[in-house]
């Protein structure tokens, strides 16, 4: 039981750190999302927002989605059984504005 609560933990940590680059509109469409689930490695986690989900197989492991401006929810399963969830917060990029002289 404290390996799973060790699993959610740090999982949901790892995921919270990508709340800076993960749903930024001003900068493309797509976004590169690296899971890790250290230290259990071999989770398989589902990313889902208003605009798809996506699966990375075994983590760590890596997925392209599309940005959206709701949250991105993130749900892990480890092979042993162990599950962790979170929803990382969507933020905007502010716009940046050129003149030209």
């Amino acid at each position: 039981m404290a390996q799973m609560g060790m699993f959610r933990a740090l999982c949901c940590a790892l995921v919270l750190q990508l709340t800076a680059a993960c749903a930024s509109i001003m900068s493309g469409t797509t976004q590169d999302v690296v899971v890790e689930t250290a230290p259990r490695p071999g989770a398989e986690c589902t990313l889902a927002n208003g605009h798809g989900s996506w699966t990375v197989a075994a983590t760590p492991g890596t997925t392209k989605v599309h940005r959206a401006y709701g949250d991105l929810l993130v749900n892990c399963t480890h092979r042993e059984g162990d599950q962790a969830s979170t929803t990382v917060p969507s933020t905007t990029g502010l716009p940046v504005f050129e003149t030209s002289s």
